[in-house]
């Protein structure tokens, strides 16, 4: 005979919140409980899910990600995000958020297409530095990120453009 779980077993068996279960449940991601009122209920299979949903999680991937694997509509076709329903922005607008890199570098990342924790954003960003001063040549400690070193014969290149400090 399986298993029968109260929401609040399975979250704490899933190690996930009460409020989590719901959500994923929104998003299609775990199905519904089983039976009707207040005798609904959980099973191994939603245990299983659950599981295998923070196992993903852990291995780096979003909720639309996961819903892709596991056949599950995004949290757009959901009509859902985690601070609740979606809301079209304008035609013309499209978000961006800025991760400063090194003085004069920086990352753009395209709003909805990652939820990095803010510890992953930083090994993020400190992959790319590295990979920048290594290959580029950034000199991480000039103030504005550049001139570049000429250790291997590069130089220091000034910015193309109209001077700014230029009388019009």
């Amino acid at each position: 005979m399986e298993r029968k779980f109260a929401i609040g077993e399975l979250a704490a068996l899933a190690g996930v919140s009460r409020r989590c279960i719901h959500y994923y449940s929104q998003l299609k991601l775990v199905p519904p409980p089983l039976g009707g009122g207040r005798g609904h209920y959980y099973t191994e299979a939603h245990l299983d899910r659950l599981r295998e949903i923070r196992s993903l999680q852990e291995a780096g991937l979003g909720l639309d990600e996961i819903g892709a694997r596991l056949g599950a509509p995004s949290e757009r076709q959901a009509g859902l995000t985690e601070r609740g329903p979606v809301r079209a922005p304008p035609a013309a607008a499209v978000l961006w958020s800025r991760l400063a890199v090194l003085p004069g570098l920086e990352v753009h990342l395209q709003a909805g297409f990652t939820r990095a924790s803010p510890g992953r954003l930083e090994t993020f960003r400190q992959a790319v530095a590295a990979l920048a001063i290594r290959h580029l040549g950034i000199d991480p400690n000039f103030p504005q990120g550049g001139p570049h070193r000429d250790d291997e014969g590069i130089s220091p290149s000034p910015v193309s453009g109209p001077d700014p400090e230029a009388e019009v």
